[in-house]
């Protein structure tokens, strides 16, 4: 899950994990920021993705989500073998979006 992050961590966005026992989210660590241009990524898969998650953050769908009483969040699968640089793009899209990962 992406939600976005405090604005102070410049060089860091934060890794949360689902403590099960508390239910709660605890802070996992953080990891470095990853600039996009460092992805290699079809180029359809990659318009998809960023158009997604623009929409996603865009004033209008966080009002339209508040004005349905909808929890305003979202979350990806990324899946593959190890390896496949699942890690580097969630990475990258959390630096590009300014978010936080939560696991």
């Amino acid at each position: 899950m992406l939600q976005h992050m405090d604005r102070e961590m410049n060089d860091r966005f934060r890794t949360l994990a689902w403590d099960s026992g508390a239910e709660c989210w605890r802070m996992q660590g953080t990891m470095n920021r990853r600039p996009w241009s460092s992805i290699v990524m079809d180029p359809r898969t990659e318009r998809v993705l960023v158009d997604s998650l623009s929409d996603f953050f865009a004033e209008d769908t966080q009002r339209w989500y508040k004005s349905h009483g909808i929890p305003y969040r979202r979350g990806y699968l990324f899946y593959g073998p190890p390896g496949t640089r699942k890690t580097s793009c969630i990475t990258a899209v959390a630096t590009r979006f300014g978010c936080n990962v939560y696991r």
